[in-house]
Formats: structure tokens, C-alpha cells, sequence
């Protein structure tokens, strides 16, 4: 998966529906890297990780970083990542069950969990599809 290579991101779970044409991602940050970024973001070298990650602006400014390095990546598909939810702790503190013992994303366990801030970051969404339209190509 090409964005889990961006330096700010420790784990991410990537997901789409049929309603939208974009992504929404939960991702978990690289401490040591987001820190520095996000207080520039936001203009506070005091804010901490918890703070930065509940700042709407910071989750805007990580949706437009990924969708640079998904564009820098050549990815082969047009759909771009429209909205980001920062999760503050890693996956496997919420639940192990989230991970596999390779650190392999158990979808359906944290689409479960994640359910109410997944619905809300779609509705955030304004580009519905129109399936009346070859998408295919239009890259």
C-alpha cells in the first residue's frame, strides 16, 4: 500500500464506498515525525500528540499530504483520499484483534470499531459518483 510509506504514518486503514468516489483513511501517525509537522500546522510548538491529533486542521493538512505522495507514487487509479480521522493510539492498544502478528490490518474489525467516524467523514463528502459516467481511464 503506497500510503503507509509516508514518513508521517505509523498504520493506516484505507476505505471507500459505493456512495462516494473518494477514500477516507484512519490513520495512526509516526509520533516522532507528525509532532514537528502538525505544530507547524497548527502554529503551537506546545501542542502534544493527543491535541494534534483532535485538530480538524491537522487531519485536513494529512489528507492533502497523502494525496501528494499518493500523486508522486503514479498510483493507477484517480480516486484520492478526501478525508482523514487520526486515531492517537496505535491499533494494537485499542484492540489486538485489530492486527495480525505481522501488524497486517484486520479490516472488518476496525471498520467495525470505527464505524460512527467513518459514517461522518463520508458525509463530509460532497462529490457523490455518477454511475452514468465511464470513469475508467480518466485518469
Amino acid at each position: 500500500m503506497i500510503y503507509s510509506t509516508h514518513r508521517l504514518v505509523e498504520s493506516i486503514l484505507i476505505h471507500g464506498s459505493l456512495r462516494v468516489y473518494d477514500l477516507i483513511a484512519v490513520v495512526v501517525p509516526k509520533e516522532e515525525t507528525f509532532v514537528p509537522w502538525a505544530q507547524k500546522i497548527i502554529g503551537n510548538s506546545d501542542a502534544g500528540f493527543d491535541e494534534l491529533c483532535k485538530d480538524e486542521r491537522v487531519a485536513d493538512a494529512m489528507a492533502r499530504e497523502l494525496r501528494k505522495h499518493g500523486a508522486k507514487s503514479k498510483t493507477s487509479t484517480p480516486v484520492v483520499i478526501a478525508h482523514v480521522y487520526l486515531e492517537s493510539r496505535d491499533f494494537v492498544q485499542i484492540d489486538r484483534e485489530f492486527l495480525t502478528l505481522s501488524r497486517k490490518v484486520r479490516r472488518f474489525k476496525i471498520l467495525q470499531h470505527y464505524d460512527s467516524v467513518i459514517d461522518g467523514l463520508f458525509k463530509r463528502m460532497e462529490k457523490p459518483i455518477d454511475l452514468n459516467v465511464d470513469t475508467v481511464g480518466n485518469a
